[in-house]
């Protein structure tokens, strides 16, 4: 709808519109019907869309007050920049071209770029107040969407021998459920929120209900001008830049796991982490463990009365 536009651009379309040839009339109805599609398309495609010639496309943009039709989408660009960027990206990709080694290999240096900037990131401050957050809380919460619920179920496994208690809210049984096990927690909980670009609403939302609720919030994002930020008491960043994709989760995955390890030194015990090793032992392949699993002991039957 027309209200989707650019301010500045919805003025010309509509103080403009009337006074259009049928021509550009097609073209300026067919932006304020579809300003997303208006917005990925080249030149070629939204003349054909439009039912126009690719003259009449630039000379309507230039009617317009614009240069042409590369300064007319940029501006058309800019609501949707962030929801945008993986097809603005993969255009740019494919034109570029390029062997998949070298696409991975950019992916990696991502990646490796990403990493270098969580750690530059990071503060005393922001280390200590997010470690005291975990030890402080009687129930830890991750929660995380999409791609984050991989983050979230992440953390809340490497979390569960440190911590009373550890929940996850990663979308399982829908938003109504998520929304039920909220109203079960209360202060001295911690919520974990989790979310890169492109952000979760319902994260986002999640997080203002529990900071209500009384709930400390530590967030897991890619960096300060992240919306979970404001609410939270704590942040911990995870550059999410990628080539093509809208975000990468690597960096803020990495991130948990320093969070785990740092919790670890502080709650962890070498007996305990010993007693650990030692249940487990003969599940795990390890060079000298035995080439059959050892079956619970069975348990010694009632005596009759």
């Amino acid at each position: 709808m027309a209200q989707d536009l650019p301010q500045t651009l919805m003025n010309r379309l509509a103080q403009s519109v009337d006074s259009l040839s049928p021509a550009h009339r097609r073209v300026a109805d067919f932006v304020l019907e579809h300003p997303f599609r208006a917005a990925t398309m080249g030149i070629e495609d939204l003349a054909g869309a439009a039912d126009v010639s690719i003259a009449t496309a630039n000379r309507f943009a230039r009617s317009l007050g614009f240069g042409g039709f590369p300064e007319f989408r940029a501006e058309l660009l800019q609501q949707f920049q962030r929801a945008l960027a993986p097809v603005e990206k993969l255009r740019a990709t494919q034109q570029g071209g390029g062997s998949a080694h070298a696409a991975l290999r950019r992916s990696l240096d991502g990646v490796s770029t990403n990493l270098g900037q969580a750690a530059a990131l990071l503060t005393d401050e922001a280390c200590a107040g997010a470690v005291d957050l975990v030890l402080a809380a009687r129930r830890v919460v991750p929660v995380g969407l999409g791609i984050s619920a991989v983050t979230a179920r992440f953390l809340a496994e490497l979390l569960l021998p440190y911590c009373p208690a550890v929940e996850v809210l990663d979308g399982s049984g829908g938003t109504e459920r998520m929304v039920r096990h909220l109203l079960r927690l209360g202060p001295g909980d911690l919520l974990v929120p989790i979310s890169v670009p492109r952000y979760s609403r319902t994260t986002i939302d999640l997080l203002r209900q529990a900071k209500a609720r009384g709930l400390r919030i530590l967030a897991l994002t890619d960096g300060p001008a992240s919306p979970l930020v404001p609410d939270s008491d704590a942040a911990l960043f995870g550059p999410a830049e990628h080539d093509v994709l809208h975000g990468s989760s690597i960096a803020v995955l990495a991130m948990a796991e320093a969070l785990a390890g740092a919790i670890a030194r502080r709650r962890g015990t070498v007996a305990g982490a010993a007693e650990l090793i030692e249940e487990i032992r003969p599940y795990l392949l390890v060079e000298d463990a035995p080439t059959t699993v050892r079956r619970p002991r069975p348990l010694a039957p009632e005596r009759r009365r």
